[in-house]
Order: C-alpha cells, then structure tokens, then sequence
C-alpha cells in the first residue's frame, strides 16, 4: 500500500480528516454533559485530573501535568482546590520529600464514576437513534481505533481502558487529552 504522503492512496488522509472533524466535536458534547450533570463543583479539567490520578495511582503533580499538557502550576492549583473538596489525597513522598503522590479519596472515585455515568448515558441516548448494523460499526470502528492508537505510547498504554470491559459501571477510554484522557500509566 502506498504511503498517504506519495498521493497515491488518498484513504487514510480522508479518514484522518474526518477523524480530526469529528473527536472535537465528541469531547465538547461528553465535556458539556459532564458540566451539566456532575457535582457543580466539578468541572470538566478537575474529572480529567480525577481520570488520570485513577488510572495513575500514586503519580506525581509532573507526571500530571506532563501527560494532561497543563503547567506545573496549574496542576497544583488543581490538585490544591481537589484536595480541599476531599477527592484527592496528596501525601508527601515516602523517599523523595520534595514531592507528592497523588491519590483519589473515595469521594473522589464516587464522583469520577458518577462523570463517568452521566457521559456514557448521553453517548447511549445521543448514539440510540442509530439502527443495530449503524451500532454495530460504530463499535467495531471504536474498536479498531483503540487498537491501533493503545500502542502509541509504548507497552503501558495497552492497558488503558482494558478495565472498561469488565466493569459493570460504564468507564472512559483514557487516549485522549481532552477530559481525562492521556497516554497511559505512568510509573511511579
């Protein structure tokens, strides 16, 4: 097959472009149900953090502000106004003084699952107007792209998500930078 770039195959520069037309426009309508449904309290940046200090246990304010490409600073603003909401944990390093881990509280899980609910039952009711073989793509696309973007990364991001399947609670797949999406477990 021919690389898009030589102009031969002009497929994967289409999808990729509709693609870019149309994650946008997912993230704003997932972000606005998030803000409208979630603990006004909560908004949409603060379930992002909850989303990787849950799939990253114990990670640092840097290993969150690197992978959500916020600053250091606005980062610990974040974590400062969590904390005091009392969904999040920061503990003085064990080794390192200088720094933090980070862990959700169980209020902060309950509110991250409840973020969670409310956006898969508005994708549910938005995605309920397609017939069964519309839904049935959706799934297989949905599918195809996590396998071939959960790599990317390296070999931590093929467990992203994978937790998704065998949950009861509906979950985020965590690829993408826009609420609590990122590229994968970081290592403490």
């Amino acid at each position: 097959m021919a690389s898009p770039s030589t102009g031969q195959n002009k497929l994967p520069d289409l999808v990729a472009s509709k693609v870019m037309e149309t994650t946008p426009l997912i993230m704003h309508f997932i972000r606005n149900k998030v803000k409208e449904g979630a603990d006004s309290n909560t908004s949409a940046p603060q379930v992002r953090v909850l989303a990787f200090i849950e799939t990253n246990p114990g990670c640092s304010l840097t290993n969150l502000s690197d992978s959500l490409g916020i600053t250091s600073a606005s980062a610990s603003t974040m974590i400062d106004r969590l904390v005091k909401a009392g969904l999040v944990n920061r503990i003085v390093h064990p080794a390192k003084r200088r720094n933090v881990v980070l862990h959700l509280t169980a209020v902060g899980q309950k509110q991250l699952l409840g973020a969670r609910k409310i956006s898969v039952q508005a994708l549910s009711h938005r995605l309920a107007s397609l017939d069964n073989s519309q839904l049935k793509h959706v799934e297989e696309t949905m599918t195809l792209l996590k396998s071939i973007f959960s790599t990317v990364y390296g070999d931590t991001d093929s467990n992203i998500g994978s937790h998704i399947d065998s949950q009861t609670e509906p979950a985020f797949t965590k690829t993408e930078p826009s609420l609590g999406w990122h590229r994968g477990k970081v290592e403490s």
